[in-house]
Formats: C-alpha cells, structure tokens, sequence
C-alpha cells in the first residue's frame, strides 16, 4: 500500500530524471518524462510524429515550470553532441537564466546554444534567422549524403537535433511591422521544414489569440504543431469544440498529439 500511495502523489522533479545520463541517441527523435497520468509516466517526443510543441497557460498556470521540466529530462537523456537547445524569453522574467553562468551561479548547461533572456525582439528576429541557416547547411549536407531525414545521415556526418522554444513568443509577432512580417515568413519555413533536418519549435504563450501579424497564417503555422499542450487557462491552443483545459487544477495539464482534437490525450 505504501508504494501505491507514493505513485498517487505527484511525481518529484527527480521522478521525471533518467536512471542512467546521457544514454539516448538522438538520430530517430528525442523523447523525455513531463508527469504523470494517474500512475502511468506520460513520454513526450519531439520526432516524425509530433515534431513541433504549441504550450498554452496563464499566469501562474506552470507553463514555465512545464518547460523546464522538459529541458531538465531532455538534458539528462542526450548528450551535447545529440541534443542543442535554443532558447528565447519574451516576458519579463528570467525563465532561463539557470542555463547559462551568473555571478550567484556559475553552472550552465552545455546544450545551450543560444539563451536569449527578456530578449528584445530584434535578437529573437536574428536567432531565427540563424536557425534559418542551419537548416540550410542540414540540407546540403542532406542532399550530398542523397538521404531525405536527419537520422538516415550516416554517423560521421550525424548532427545534433535542436530544440528552439520560444517563451512568450506572440510578443516577437506583435504588430504588422517589418519584423512581425518576417519572423512570421521564418517561423512558418522552420515549422514546415523542420521536421527532416531535425530542428524542433516548442512555441509558449498565455494564448494565442489576437495576433495581428498572424492573420491569415495562423493555420499554416500551427498546423504543423501537432502536440498541444494546455494548463490551466490555455484552452485555446485546443480545438474550438474541446473544453478539457477549462477546470483544470494548477500542476495539471492535458496532452494532445492531434492537435488539439479528440483522440490521443492525456492529463
């Protein structure tokens, strides 16, 4: 009874952690432990099947935490030469400050590449850009192997997977400005071609309403994010019909790899 009772409780941040660090190989997807489904550990994966992340909450809600959290279990199953993370923060916090060395503390963590906090929206605009060209060079290297997916390069030719999230990301598309426009055209290219190259978007927000510079495209961005994630409050990356995130309690979240529709959840 009591190790049934201790699986009852919500899981510890040491629960979500590998037994053994840095073990996975990357080349046909990545995959970590975010929680919990009564007592069933819930994997997700960024890999052909779900290779975008749209997360959704608001203030208060833990989408913040949920990212760590993933980051965390990312971090400690792949390598640095599997796995680089690309991380920008939009809001006024320090989401990820932790990554890279302060004065307070001098630990980073060596997957990231990029750390970008309460980043300005012309940084976000270059690391995208960046991001851009490297899924060029992918491609080229690609095409000179003749393989049409990162995990059929062959070893001496293999490339880390990138996970790029974007914290807060609507405020990098506020507006209908120069920039707007162009960080839209990027992230749609990014979404579309992502997959094959191995660069994966985790896009966060409190919600993802309301974008002016998203009008028209919102569809063909996030469409290709087929994981929702919704914590409290961030029902709107949901299909319109789907009320599952609307009593949700705090440290509770619904999954759904169809994007949003019925079929394929968990809480």
């Amino acid at each position: 009874l009591g190790p049934a009772a201790r699986r009852d409780t919500p899981p510890a941040f040491a629960d979500l952690l590998p037994a053994r660090r840095w073990a996975g190989a990357s080349a046909a997807g990545l995959s970590t432990v975010v929680g919990r489904a009564g007592r069933q550990p819930v994997t997700v994966a960024f890999d052909d099947a779900t290779p975008h992340w749209l997360v959704a909450g608001r203030t208060g809600a833990g989408k913040t935490v949920f990212l760590l959290d993933a980051l965390y279990g990312l971090a400690a199953r792949y390598a640095p030469d599997q796995l680089q993370l690309w991380l920008l923060d939009f809001k006024e916090g320090v989401s990820f400050t932790e990554f890279v060395p302060t004065e307070r503390d001098p630990s980073w963590l060596p997957h990231a590449r990029v750390v970008g906090i309460e980043s300005d929206r012309e940084y976000g605009l270059a690391v995208l850009r960046e991001l851009r060209r490297e899924l060029n060079r992918r491609a080229s290297v690609l095409k000179r192997h003749g393989v049409t997916k990162l995990a059929d390069l062959p070893r001496d030719a293999a490339a880390p997977r990138i996970v790029a999230v974007v914290d807060e990301f609507q405020v990098l598309l506020a507006g209908t400005d120069a920039l707007a426009r162009e960080a839209v055209d990027l992230l749609e290219e990014l979404a579309r071609k992502g997959r094959s190259y191995g660069v994966h978007l985790v896009l966060a927000s409190q919600s993802t309403a309301g974008i002016e510079s998203l009008y028209g495209r919102a569809e063909a961005i996030f469409g290709q994010f087929p994981l929702r994630v919704a914590l409290p409050g961030g029902g709107g990356v949901l299909d319109a019909l789907n009320t599952a995130a609307d009593a949700l309690p705090i440290g509770a979240a619904v999954l759904y790899t169809a994007a949003g529709a019925a079929g394929g959840r968990h809480r």
